[in-house]
């Protein structure tokens, strides 16, 4: 039987206790956000009930049409939903608007980090979900939800009404992400 000396035993103690600390403070998943996040058409982009409600509510117009103002305003979401639900902050850029709302939670396993919403002045018309995985993942799980988006990561749809076109795209991001996004021109 081999003898281990005080120092390489207490070494060996140390090391143990730090392993159970690491295996204790390891982080539980963030809850799934795929009931918020849902589309009831995913081809043609169209966000289901709760989304819908959600990307509708996160700002406010105000003044006359000449004077449009963009507010942020309260989201409204399911009481399930609403810790992992940020408040908005809306940018202004000349006449247009994007109104970015911190997401705490994951979509189809992937880690969203906000959702956003913009366009003209009261009229918003782009959606954007933000994720922190990188742009092959989103995209295999944007396909896989049915945005068929092959594996350019782009696609125009223009089966709706006549003379609108939907964009649909999976793209990388300045944070090492990838958005997925829907624009109705």
């Amino acid at each position: 039987m081999r003898k281990i000396g005080l120092g390489a035993g207490l070494t060996v103690a140390a090391l143990m206790a730090l392993a159970g600390c690491a295996e204790q403070k390891t982080a539980p998943p963030p809850p799934p956000l795929d009931g918020l996040l849902a589309f009831k058409d995913a081809a043609r982009c169209q966000p289901a009930p709760d989304l819908l409600r959600l990307t509708t509510s996160v700002v406010k117009f105000e003044g006359s049409p000449l004077e449009l103002t963009v507010l942020p305003a309260a989201p409204q979401v399911p009481e399930a939903y609403r810790s992992q639900v940020g408040e908005p902050d809306v940018e202004m850029n000349g006449d247009t608007y994007r109104a970015t709302v911190p997401l705490t939670g994951t979509w189809r396993g992937l880690k969203v980090r906000q959702i956003a919403v913009g366009g003209w002045m009261g009229y918003g018309n782009r959606l954007w979900v933000g994720f922190d995985a990188p742009f092959e993942d989103v995209l295999r799980e944007a396909n896989a939800a049915g945005f068929k988006l092959g594996g350019q990561g782009r696609r125009v749809d223009t089966s709706g009404p006549p003379g609108v076109k939907v964009t649909i795209a999976v793209e990388r991001d300045s944070a090492d992400g990838a958005v997925l996004s829907c624009a109705i021109e």
